[in-house]
């Protein structure tokens, strides 16, 4: 079975900088209680755990799980130099520290892995229970903690689980392929769309043409709830209510009702093709498709991306 035995990664910084569910201003966070409650958690529960940071951060509060700990050196050479257009983005840092760890954790033979972030506490005992009563929820599919009616096509990268396997080569694919949207919501929603489609990767630049979200078509919201079928499941929304992040507790009135999970997966779906439609015109959308790909190979894909890029500015868009 999927869950026949769980690993944990937990991946991120010791102290990390960002909004909360409180504020949306900067807040800089200890992680060391969240990462100290996972480690005895799992321990419980039978979990294997593995920490995954860089070489820099300070984990000498966590000399006692020293054995569980992994520090990588970061540096740019890790990626290859096409992938990202801003290098200041951590969009490909985290999914490499991820990847790492299931690899040591499959090792260990973990066969289902759920993957934490530092600064965020949930309840691993409620998730892997769920996992173990429907292990149909990791199979060939990442379990994703909600879907915001609000952002169709954006994927939330908080928590997610998946057979060791089929996590492994969704990130290896995604380490290898350049970013379609600058949002790691939008951009990794769109490569599971590609991926399941089998679209050229590795060798090929691929262009969207911009199109605004806002005003989706119909092909638009086909293409959305189909890739929510195939290549995602919900978690129970008691996680999401449980959650911690960065020391604030997920607020209920923060519109819960526009948040979905396991026990409304279908209502979700439902929604997404009940969303108001709109036909979007040239230039905004190029012969009114919903994405026109131009696929380049090597070098050519570099220029290829100025003249995008000057495009898109002499368009108005940003």
């Amino acid at each position: 079975m999927p869950y026949d035995k769980i690993g944990l990664v937990i991946q991120g910084p010791i102290y990390s900088s960002g909004r909360n569910f409180e504020s949306s201003s900067t807040k800089v966070f200890k992680s060391i209680p969240y990462i100290e409650n996972y480690f005895l958690e799992s321990l419980k529960l039978g979990i294997e755990v593995v920490l995954m940071t860089w070489d820099l951060e300070d984990t000498s509060e966590l000399d006692s799980f020293s054995k569980d700990i992994y520090k990588l050196r970061y540096s740019r050479s890790l990626f290859p130099k096409f992938l990202l257009n801003d290098w200041s983005s951590n969009k490909y840092k985290q999914f490499f520290l991820t990847l790492k760890g299931i690899e040591v954790l499959e090792n260990r033979k973990c066969t289902t892995i759920i993957k934490v972030r530092t600064d965020q506490k949930l309840d691993i005992q409620l998730l892997a229970t769920h996992i173990k009563k429907n292990p149909v929820c990791v199979i060939e599919k990442l379990l994703t903690l909600f879907g915001d009616i609000r952002q169709p096509d954006q994927w939330v990268d908080f928590v997610f689980a998946g057979e060791t396997q089929f996590l492994k080569e969704v990130l290896q694919s995604y380490l290898s392929q350049k970013e379609i949207f600058p949002s790691v919501h939008k951009d990794f929603f769109y490569h599971m769309f590609l991926r399941y489609n089998q679209c050229p990767s590795s060798f090929f630049t691929k262009f969207f043409f911009p199109y605004n979200s806002k005003a989706l078509s119909d092909k638009n919201l086909i293409n959305i709830s189909r890739n929510w079928r195939n290549s995602f499941s919900l978690m129970p929304k008691r996680v999401l209510e449980e959650l911690e992040w960065r020391g604030s507790k997920f607020n209920r009135q923060l519109e819960i009702e526009n948040f979905f999970g396991n026990e409304d997966y279908n209502d979700f779906i439902d929604q997404i093709l009940e969303l108001p439609r709109s036909s979007v015109s040239f230039p905004r959308n190029l012969l009114h498709l919903d994405a026109l790909t131009l696929l380049f190979s090597g070098k050519l894909s570099i220029q290829f991306d100025r003249i995008r890029n000057s495009i898109i500015r002499r368009l108005g868009f940003k």
